[in-house]
């Protein structure tokens, strides 16, 4: 006589089990890759305009501007810049303790 062993949960349970857990596992991965994605186009997107204030300086610089007015717009824009980052930090950390 062969004997046949239950399962704990019936097959429909246990299916439905599985595609909550691949379910929320999904969410959180898209939710994480969404986020490093949006952090690196944040770097990218420095990194060119740091470049590109470079450029500008130079420009002034060449047109008889001195150091020091070729100079501020750059700090303006860094300033703008590193006002903008804090906010977001506070706004994150704000989101997070929520």
């Amino acid at each position: 006589m062969r004997r046949t062993i239950s399962p704990c949960l019936p097959k429909r349970q246990l299916t439905e089990l599985w595609n909550q857990l691949t379910g929320g596992v999904f969410i959180f991965m898209f939710a994480v890759s969404s986020v490093g994605l949006m952090v690196g186009g944040v770097g990218v997107m420095n990194i060119m305009l740091v470049v590109s204030d470079g450029a500008d300086t130079g420009d002034r610089r060449a047109q008889g501007d001195r150091r020091a007015q070729a100079r501020h717009p750059a700090a303006i824009h860094a300033g703008k810049l590193i006002t903008l980052t804090g906010i977001g930090g506070i706004i994150g950390i704000m989101a997070g303790a929520w």
